[in-house]
């Protein structure tokens, strides 16, 4: 998973979009914001494996 360019892709933008976009709010507010990308990246590149898989699950039942 982590040779994967999605999974290094959501991981860099988690730790830098707060970074770059959110520098001057409190820093209490910092960390909920990093959370909530975090999620958001780990639930995005969940779901992106389980639609690969249904996509190769599909194309096998199919003879593709």
């Amino acid at each position: 998973m982590t040779k994967s360019k999605t999974f290094w892709t959501w991981l860099l933008t988690a730790i830098g979009a707060p970074v770059a976009a959110f520098g001057n709010f409190d820093w209490r507010v910092q960390p909920t914001i990093v959370g909530v990308i975090v999620a958001f990246a780990a639930y995005g590149t969940t779901r992106r494996a389980q639609f690969a898989q249904a996509v190769r699950d599909l194309k096998s039942e199919i003879g593709g």
